[in-house]
């Protein structure tokens, strides 16, 4: 804009609705949660999860059931739930497909299953929801690319190169992850020797301290759960370690409280718009699906419950992104930095300079290292 001059003063030539309305961000970041490789790569994912914790029965085309979130969750975690009640087309396909992984992924002795007693979860399954939420964190982590790069520059970053950033920079979100680990085991430690010495002038002392370590525990728990995401688009932003990215996630969520509330309520909406969209289509995609393929394997069900589980991919997709956008404004307003700020993956190598141009004797002109002797350069 520095280079453009007005042929009238006060001529408008431009309204910047980045700068007048942050908000708008967060519209322009609506095409970005349809990226077809993102959302693809997610609903594979969640089949494959689904399918390692024994969904083995997909719903038919149209069927309708669940909760949106997990009312009841059993040892099996995030995934696993068994909902009634009121529905949601935006999360259904989240719903049923927790119910059928937590179905499929109860285990338990024999012993418990005589008595009645609640199943535990075996080594297996605990691994397998490990490695899903490494997953998850790595594939928010390419998403969160993506986005910052196409919001705040004119250029783009490619699925195959967001996953490689993601895959190099994964090791800078452990910081944020485990902070409130520390705290747990100071807490964990002052109990144990507390009982040990229980009925001591020790356990009278420690008392105290595990309730402090109690409540800093359960603060940065919560400051942690609020500020990872936005971390998590730190270093997708900005190349930040995990202690800086951290302290962004920090900054940003308590200096401007009453914008990220708005701005996620926004959001909201917006996921609400899409996801119906995303079903719809799932849904059509489904039942030509289902209705070519009729008893066609393991295979035909698997990607038919790939197809089922898009609306929930896109939810998780569209939430990363918007999450992205609402850090490029939280960013704007706290720091004052530009939008279009980004660290590209640009070489730290100084760029190579063209020779300049000079003017021999008579005024033609040559290059630096063609001159010859006795001419001089004005």
């Amino acid at each position: 804009m520095k280079g453009i001059t007005d042929l009238d003063e006060g001529t408008l030539r431009r309204v910047d609705w980045l700068e007048l309305a942050p908000a708008t961000i967060l519209a322009q970041a609506f095409s970005a949660t349809f990226k077809t490789s993102f959302l693809l790569l997610g609903a594979l994912g969640l089949a494959l999860f689904a399918t390692a914790l024994g969904a083995t029965q997909v719903p038919e085309v149209g069927a309708r059931g669940g909760c949106p979130f997990a009312a009841s969750v059993r040892c099996v975690g995030a995934l696993g739930a068994h909902c009634g009640g009121a529905t949601n087309e935006a999360t259904d396909s989240a719903a049923i497909l927790a119910e059928s992984a937590s179905e499929g992924a109860e285990v338990g002795t024999g012993a418990e299953a005589e008595t009645g007693a609640k199943p535990t979860c075996g080594a297996a399954v605990c691994a397998a929801h490990t490695v899903a939420l490494l997953a998850a964190v790595w594939f928010a982590l390419a998403i969160a690319r993506t986005t910052t790069a196409r919001l705040a520059t004119s250029g783009r970053s490619s699925t195959a190169a967001s996953l490689k950033f993601a895959t190099l920079r994964l090791k800078s979100l452990f910081v944020p992850a485990l902070a409130p680990l520390f705290f747990a085991a100071a807490l964990w430690a002052t109990g144990a020797v507390s009982k040990l010495a229980s009925g001591g002038v020790f356990a009278f002392v420690a008392a105290p301290i595990s309730a402090f370590f109690f409540f800093a525990f359960v603060v940065l728990f919560a400051l942690t759960a609020v500020a990872f995401p936005l971390a998590t688009v730190a270093v997708a932003a900005e190349k930040s370690d995990g202690f800086d990215a951290l302290a962004r996630g920090v900054s940003y969520a308590t200096r401007r409280p009453l914008h990220l509330i708005f701005y996620a309520v926004l959001a909201a909406v917006l996921t609400t718009l899409g996801a119906g969209l995303v079903a719809w289509a799932a849904e059509t995609a489904r039942g030509f699906f289902v209705g070519a393929f009729v008893d066609g394997g393991a295979w035909v069900e698997f990607w038919n419950l790939a197809l089922f589980a898009l609306p929930a991919s896109y939810c998780g997709v569209s939430a990363v992104v918007y999450t992205s956008a609402i850090y490029l404004a939280l960013r704007r307003s706290i720091d004052g930095k530009p939008f279009d700020a980004f660290a590209a993956d640009g070489s730290e190598q100084k760029a190579r300079r063209l020779r300049p141009i000079l003017q021999d004797a008579q005024g033609a002109p040559v290059f630096a290292d063609e001159k010859k002797d006795g001419e001089s350069a004005k």
